[in-house]
């Protein structure tokens, strides 16, 4: 027993005199949010990387905003009110520091609103079955596919006002009972929807019109539209290929023997297709040239799967694989890392399945917690300001959240008043559907056929004809009211 003991205290003696470089740094490992009213604990450690060896040390532990979030001395963190603070470990012996900043979300993330198909006599509606939100976030369009058994019913593309949820209108796509994919595209440009059964995919150009059609590949699974609208790619599951189109000419332009992930660079002159790997080789990414889809160069990814839309930093210097999350350099197409989980959701750090974060690909912050659709993901858009997220939870609803990074999408009482006048008096406001904009102190649109704007400013709203003059409405909340809100 004394010989124990005296080695336990040569131990002690040990730890306490353990030298360490000036090199020496500490992580911080943890959840990067916490729910009002729970805890979630961070692990710290000292690593030197002189000697190869983790320093062992006690912390002090601190919180920028005792407010939002406490920190215990074992680095224990409590969330206490809705917002975000920077929690500080403090080594003992090395005096080294690292920060993580967390953010304090509701315990239930209530949406703004959701948009599902409306209550009409004229119209049958079918089922939801994926979305998107137009580039720049004006406008959401849904698949609606109608399969009873016995009936014969048109595939249609549903556009929706993304601000308000109002609903504007329908295209027709086939007849096919089902056979559409995923699609990403802006109804104020072509959209271009896969449609697998038919080998085809539908180009819509109007809304309310019946839509042409391209013979694409096989199995056509997933359509995405240039930032111009002049071109889709089409990724054809079941011929293993990418099909280039031109959408103004509706005919092919190239048919690339590769299959994966897809994605328009944001500067419209390239394009990307990260073929998924097979159990004997790795997966490569390949950037072609548009018009013309030549390919410029690749680049080994490593052995990941991929599919569905690439994604791109807003600076266009990065982009995102789906499936596997690959950090890739545009233009070097040097690997840059892969993400851990998925880039844009995971599941709830805290294990909970029933629910999904949603994370700015950009910055890494958390923007959304929306339900799972039968314990699966769900399709999610953000919207290009970052201040609302857009998620499909069931064959019916998209709910609209507002994002939890801070952003407060403060014009939706102005868009809701925008949506009503131009259903109310179209023919003062046309072309429909214009966006909206911000100038000085206005929130506004511009409809150049009309040569007329709709305005919100300091509360009031405004009209300006092509008279020239500007005729003061009086308050948004009375034209609110109005518009039924």
């Amino acid at each position: 027993m004394f010989r124990s003991i005296l080695c336990l205290c040569a131990m002690l003696v040990s730890f306490e005199a353990q030298a360490f470089s000036a090199d020496t740094y500490i992580t911080l490992s943890g959840a990067t949010y916490v729910v009002q009213g729970t805890t979630q604990a961070l692990t710290p450690l000292s690593y030197d990387p002189q000697s190869g060896q983790f320093v062992q040390e006690s912390y002090t532990w601190s919180s920028s905003n005792a407010a939002v979030a406490t920190v215990s001395s074992s680095g224990v963190v409590s969330g206490v009110s809705i917002g975000r603070a920077t929690i500080t470990a403090t080594g003992g012996q090395t005096g080294k520091t690292k920060s993580t900043t967390l953010t304090v979300i509701p315990t239930e993330h209530k949406p703004l609103f959701s948009i599902t198909f409306p209550n009409r006599d004229d119209r049958s509606f079918g089922s939801m079955q994926h979305f998107a939100l137009s580039p720049d976030g004006s406008y959401i369009s849904v698949v609606s596919v109608i399969s009873q058994a016995g009936l014969v019913a048109p595939d249609t593309l549903e556009v929706f006002y993304a601000a308000t949820g109002q609903y504007l209108g329908r295209a027709i796509l086939t007849y096919s009972s089902g056979a559409s994919y995923h699609y990403y595209g802006n109804v104020s440009q072509p959209v271009a929807v896969p449609l697998s059964f038919k080998n085809r995919i539908s180009v819509v150009t109007a809304i309310d019109q019946i839509a042409e059609q391209v013979v694409v590949g096989a199995d056509p699974r997933v359509a995405i539209t240039s930032p111009d609208g002049a071109y889709a790619l089409v990724a054809n599951y079941g011929d293993k290929t990418t099909t280039l189109v031109d959408l103004k000419a509706l005919r092919v332009v190239a048919t690339l023997p590769y299959y994966g992930s897809i994605g328009f660079h944001p500067d419209g002159q390239r394009f990307y297709v990260a073929n998924d790997s097979t159990s004997t080789s790795d997966a490569v990414l390949y950037q072609f040239s548009l018009p013309t889809g030549q390919l410029v160069k690749s680049a080994t990814l490593g052995r990941y799967s991929m599919n569905l839309t690439m994604r791109f930093s807003a600076d266009g210097k990065t982009g995102y694989t789906s499936g596997s999350v690959v950090a890739f350099d545009c233009d070097s197409l040097a690997v840059k890392g892969l993400a851990d989980g998925n880039l844009i959701y995971n599941r709830d750090a805290s294990g909970n399945t029933a629910s999904y974060s949603v994370i700015d690909p950009d910055s890494g912050t958390l923007l959304a917690l929306v339900p799972a659709v039968s314990s699966s993901a769900p399709e999610v858009a953000i919207s290009p300001d970052k201040t609302r997220v857009y998620a499909q939870v069931s064959s019916g609803e998209i709910r609209v959240y507002r994002s939890l990074s801070g952003g407060d999408p403060a014009n939706l009482s102005a868009d809701r008043v925008f949506a009503w006048a131009e259903q109310t008096y179209g023919s003062l406001f046309t072309p429909l559907w214009q966006p909206s904009r911000t100038a000085g102190s206005f929130y506004y649109r511009y409809y150049p056929s009309a040569n007329s704007y709709l305005g919100v400013s300091e509360n009031k709203f405004y009209y300006l004809g092509g008279d020239g003059k500007l005729l003061d409405l009086g308050p948004l909340s009375d034209w609110l009211r109005q518009a039924g809100y």
